[in-house]
């Protein structure tokens, strides 16, 4: 195993993608990447535990990431399989404070068996000031993993026994992917803002981020293009992002029709970008690009990184 290998998989529905990434100079390199389809719900299996299906996963798994060396495999996790929210915490608080207002929010939100496997990052150098208080405050990225899904996958992941195994957010491995590209941006462009817009079956997710940095996010039921428009600029205004600094949207996932999103681009006056995860990677651009739609591999690239 090495650990300068990582792979990222996601679960949607009956198919599984899959990739892996050596983090390489003089950039990241793609060690493999693909798609697994079942017929049945490899991903309703996983939550639920249907031994009856995971070993035909597992197995599945076995091949598709034969003879890896990969030392961390990152899955990513859809909404509905995750309490995942944002938080604003003091600054003037100690570490073990901040843990358990977080962890208060989880039970608050998932309940209490969520509270047990939370997750907070600070996202990246973002700060506030909080009007009532007066303090100065730092917005987390809270994750809180079922525990029954987690012996689930890591049951899966079993067949890499020295391997390490983590969980993302889906709306974290795009903002990931997103966030790279905003970096190698030149000049003024880097300190603009941007959004994404991931879409789903029952599902669209919204997400900010500022100077590349991921800052804020919704998951949401419509996709009906002035919803977006409006959600965008609402979470937006919701970390003190004026309108005109928002100039790209990136979509990933499912895409809305393109219709939909020229009226979303009318009504935000942002550049509307699909988010390209294999302009991260080196690759064989006949062998990959000529058989991908990258669009849809942002999931799980965005779990390699």
């Amino acid at each position: 195993m090495s650990d300068r290998i990582r792979s990222g998989i996601f679960f949607h529905g009956s198919r599984m993608r899959y990739a892996e990434i050596e983090q390489a100079q003089p950039g990241a390199k793609l060690l493999r990447l693909g798609s697994c389809d079942f017929d049945f719900d490899a991903e309703h299996a996983i939550l639920s535990g249907d031994s009856s299906k995971l070993g035909t996963v597992k197995e599945a798994l076995g091949d598709v990431f034969s003879g890896s060396r990969s030392g961390d495999f990152s899955v990513v996790l859809t909404p509905g399989s995750v309490t995942s929210f944002f938080s604003p915490v003091s600054d003037r608080i100690p570490e073990e404070e901040k843990r358990s207002q977080l962890e208060a929010d989880t039970i608050l939100i998932g309940g209490k068996e969520a509270a047990l496997s939370v997750v907070a990052e600070p996202i990246g150098s973002a700060r506030a000031r909080d009007e009532d208080e007066g303090d100065d405050v730092t917005w987390y990225h809270v994750a809180a993993v079922p525990a029954s899904i987690k012996r689930h996958v890591n049951d899966l992941l079993s067949v890499f026994p020295d391997a390490r195994t983590h969980f993302m957010t889906a709306m974290q491995a795009a903002a990931r992917v997103a966030g790279r590209i905003e970096e190698a941006l030149d000049g003024e462009q880097r300190h603009q803002a941007a959004a994404l817009i991931g879409r789903f079956a029952g599902h669209t997710e919204v997400s900010i981020m500022d100077s590349a940095e991921w800052r804020f996010g919704v998951t949401v039921p419509s996709t009906l293009p002035a919803d977006l428009a409006y959600t965008i600029l609402n979470i937006a205004r919701e970390v003190d992002i004026p309108p005109e600094r928002l100039v790209r949207i990136y979509v990933y996932g499912e895409s809305p029709e393109d219709s939909d999103l020229e009226k979303v681009s009318s009504l935000s006056s942002a550049q509307i970008l699909k988010l390209d995860p294999l302009s991260l990677v080196r690759n064989d651009p006949v062998a990959v690009r000529s058989s991908f739609d990258p669009n849809l591999y942002v999931l799980c690239v965005g779990g390699a990184l």
